[in-house]
């Protein structure tokens, strides 16, 4: 398993300009998780962030900071029949 820091960078735009620049990078974030045995991971489709964003605009990072959200969860796997 890995902690932190992670580096976050904007994906390369072909042939943007600035004001097409995504307003908060924080809100296009994805995970890649990789469970434990018996668990599978379970994003939340649409994802708070890009919610909270539509809804809100500005940036995630200071609404992080204060206030924690759930992005997805681990669910148990159903055991094989016997």
């Amino acid at each position: 398993a890995t902690m932190g820091p992670f580096v976050l960078r904007a994906p390369p735009r072909i042939g943007g300009d600035e004001a097409e620049a995504p307003q908060c990078l924080l809100a296009g974030l994805s995970l890649d998780v990789s469970p434990c045995k018996n668990y599978e991971w379970v994003p939340k489709e649409p994802s708070p962030l890009a919610e909270r964003l539509a809804e809100l605009g500005g940036c995630e990072l200071l609404r992080l900071a204060t206030c924690p959200v759930a992005v997805g969860c681990l669910r148990p796997m159903s055991p094989p029949p016997p």
